[in-house]
Order: C-alpha cells, then sequence, then structure tokens
C-alpha cells in the first residue's frame, strides 16, 4: 500500500515504508529466513539514512541478526553504531530504555564469544540495568546477569538475580505466574539448586516451571488424548530435569515413568521434526534413552534395560545411514556426534565438580576421572580436526587440575574454552 501510493517518494511515505520493513525482518528472523530480514533492513536504511531513533532501531535489528548467524564482530559494530546515535538523540526517556536494550545485546554478544568475556559482559549488563525503567527488560537484564554469575561460579549472587527477575516478572504480569518468562526462571532456579545438590528444591522449581508450560503450549497437546504432555521440546527438555532429580533422589519409578514422558514426546517431534531442529531431537532421543537404561538397571530390570540400549544402538545406526544420503553440508556424523556428546558429558561434569562442596565432591571427582578416562578413549578413535583437538586440549586441562586445591577457576575457564 506504501509502495502504490501517490506520495510514495513523500519523507513521511519514505519513513513508513523504512518503518514497516524494519518490522517485517522480524518476522523473517523469527521465521529463520536470515537473508530476507538482511534484505529489508539494508532497504530500511537506505530508505531512512538519518541518525534518528528508526536508524538506531534498524542497526539494533542487524546486530542480533548477526549474532543469530554467530557472525559477532559485525554484530557488535552494528550495536555499538546504534548504541552511539541513541546516546545523541534528545527524548532521555525513550533513549535510555533503548540504550539499555542495545547494552543487553552487546553483553550477550560477549557472552557468547569463545572463550566468553564474562566480566566485560557484567559490566554492560550493570550499565544497562542503569538506564533501564522498563519491569520487563530489567528482569531480563537480571536474568542474564544470573546466568552470567552462574558461568562465573558465584552461585550465591546468581540464586539473588533469579529471586529478583522472578519478582518483576510476577510485579509485571499481574502475579500470575503462568508465563514463559516466569517458567524460563523457573527452569534456571531449579537447574542452580540441582547444581547445589539441593534436590527437593530443584524438583519443586521445575515442577512448577512444568506446570506453566503445558499452560502455554496447551496448543500442541494431542486432541482426544488424556496425555497432559504437549509435544513441545521446551516441555520435553523440562521433564528430562524431574527426572534427573527424581533418580539423584533414588525414586527410580518416578524416573522412569517421567522419562518415559519425555521419551513419547521426543517420538512425536522426530516425526514432525524439520531438518533445523533434528539434530538437537537426535541428541535428546539418545540421552532420554540412557538415562531409562541407567533407571531400569537401578531397578534390576535388565531385561528392560537391554531394551533401551537396543533402542538407542538402531536410532544411531538410522542416523548413519541417513546422513550418508544427505548432502554434505548437512551430514549427521555419528563419530563425531559421539565425540561432542561425550565432550559435553564431560564438560557439564567438570563444572559441576568445580563447583560442589568439599562433602559431594569427592564422588563426583571420582565420576569425572571415570568420564575423563571415556574421553580419551574416544579421542583416539576420532579423526584429525578442530573438535578432536578441542577434546585434546580440554582433557589435558582438567587432568592438571583436578587434584588442585585451587581448582575451580581453571576448571571453569576450560568449560568456556572448550565452549
Amino acid at each position: 500500500m506504501l509502495e502504490r501510493s501517490k506520495a510514495a517518494k513523500t519523507k513521511d511515505f519514505r519513513i513508513g515504508r523504512a518503518s514497516t520493513l524494519h518490522e517485517l525482518s522480524k518476522v523473517f528472523r523469527y521465521q529463520g529466513q536470515y537473508e530476507k530480514a538482511h534484505t529489508c533492513l539494508q532497504s530500511s536504511l537506505e530508505l531512512n539514512n538519518s541518525s534518528d531513533c528508526l536508524t538506531a532501531d534498524i542497526l539494533h535489528e542487524l546486530g542480533i541478526l548477526d549474532v543469530k548467524q554467530h557472525k559477532l564482530d559485525s554484530a557488535t559494530l552494528y550495536c555499538e553504531k546504534s548504541l552511539s546515535i541513541r546516546r545523541g538523540l534528545d527524548d532521555r526517556e525513550i533513549t535510555q530504555n533503548s540504550a539499555s536494550s542495545t547494552l543487553h545485546q552487546l553483553a550477550a554478544i560477549q557472552v557468547a564469544r569463545k572463550p566468553p568475556l564474562l566480566d566485560d559482559a557484567t559490566i554492560l549488563l550493570e550499565e544497562a540495568l542503569q538506564l533501564s525503567t522498563q519491569i520487563g527488560q530489567r528482569a531480563a537484564t537480571i536474568k542474564q546477569l544470573a546466568r552470567v554469575s552462574i558461568r562465573q561460579g558465584d552461585l550465591s549472587q546468581a540464586e539473588s538475580y533469579l529471586e529478583k527477575a522472578l519478582h518483576l516478572y510476577l510485579e509485571l504480569y499481574d502475579n500470575s505466574k503462568l508465563h514463559i518468562n516466569v517458567a524460563a526462571v523457573q527452569f534456571q532456579q531449579g537447574a542452580l539448586a540441582l547444581q547445589q545438590d539441593e534436590l527437593e528444591e530443584a524438583e519443586q522449581h521445575f515442577l512448577e516451571c512444568l506446570r506453566v508450560r503445558r499452560h502455554v503450549y496447551s496448543y500442541a497437546c494431542n486432541v482426544g488424548s488424556d496425555d497432559v504432555n504437549p509435544t513441545h521440546l521446551e516441555v520435553a527438555c523440562v521433564l528430562h530435569e524431574v527426572g534427573h532429580v527424581q533418580f539423584a533422589q533414588e525414586r527410580f519409578t518416578h524416573a522412569l515413568e517421567t522419562l518415559q514422558d519425555e521419551k513419547a514426546i521426543l517420538e512425536r517431534l522426530e516425526e514432525a521434526s524439520s531438518s533445523s531442529n533434528s539434530v538437537r531431537i537426535y541428541q535428546a532421543r539418545l540421552n532420554n534413552l540412557t538415562w531409562l537404561q541407567k533407571c531400569s538397571k537401578e531397578m534390576g530390570d535388565d531385561d528392560k534395560a537391554s531394551q533401551f540400549a537396543h533402542e538407542r544402538n538402531e536410532i544411531k545406526k538410522h542416523a548413519n545411514v541417513k546422513s550418508k544420503n544427505e548432502k554434505q553440508g548437512q551430514k549427521l556424523y555419528c563419530g563425531s556426534i559421539s565425540l561432542q556428546r561425550k565432550i559435553i558429558q564431560c564438560r557439564v561434569l567438570a563444572r559441576r565438580f568445580a563447583l560442589e562442596n568439599k562433602k559431594s565432591s569427592i564422588s563426583c571427582q571420582d565420576e569425572l576421572m571415570h568420564m575423563l578416562e571415556e574421553l580419551s578413549s574416544q579421542i583416539r578413535t576420532a579423526s584429525l580436526g578442530p573438535m578432536r583437538q578441542a577434546a585434546v586440549t580440554f582433557h589435558d586441562a582438567i587432568n592438571l587440575w583436578i587434584d588442585k586445591s585451587e581448582k575451580k577457576v581453571p576448571i571453569l575457564n576450560a568449560c568456556d574454552q572448550l565452549r
């Protein structure tokens, strides 16, 4: 309509087209159509070539788009240009909130770097918090500060941040707990409690998160079915964590039932999965079957354990056959995935070991040493390449510090370097 208008060449109409293209780019980004989103933003910039709020918004969106594609240096440049424009504008309240959003994005870029620049991210987030007056934005920034604190090993500070974020979200949504942002905080609180071996508290957080996600994604429930679990990956993720807690509490029957609920969701997702999600679902299915096998063994049901092990092997075989029929850039190499999964398992365990208290770290150390031996075996059979080299570097670093009293910081740094 804007393009067909007789006044299309006037300034107001050019700004209208630029604004519409900016909004359209977000729709394309949400759909994962990054090239179309980029084209819209470049056209929008050409129509609105001035140092105003809209240009700052367009540059900010270009930064987000590049972060999605892990083009971190160009994303930084876009966000810094956006921030510079915002700071030169007169409307202080609008400028401050918008600048806060861009500072938040710049912090996310520092966290995404390899290795992450966590101290720089903290400084940016604290500055964003000082500028922001909007409750939702403040809550999101505090939640990000909690994630950074967890990465830095400051769990008590992370706990405090998460409580503040939850309080703000509840204030924003008028004490309605049935919101996806509330569920996200509760999931992080559960993960943090689990990391500190506070199992009852972890289960409480995860179950509340599950209640909210079941409500939010209820549109994905099977029509006419008694199953309360929607077919959604976020529901499967929280079920997995509930099962993990129940296993740690030695409630193996409950853990088995919970993990079987997760298994049913993942199977439905596999049937309807897109290529962009297939690897994540594949890895989740393998992990789910590993835990089902562990539960069955603990319950003394060797037949069921063998059944789950067989099913896991069949999934891997199927993926191997499938990879041979796909294009080179889309292959699913099981050898690489096996090494990747072992590295990830080892990294999770290493972080837990570095952060645990002395009483519980002894058993964790034994488990970590066993996992390092398995990783070493996996490395020996892996083909040469960046993943193998990263695994070797990580393995050697953890081996070096595992017996040292000052292990916490170097092991956490090794985990970040691996990332």
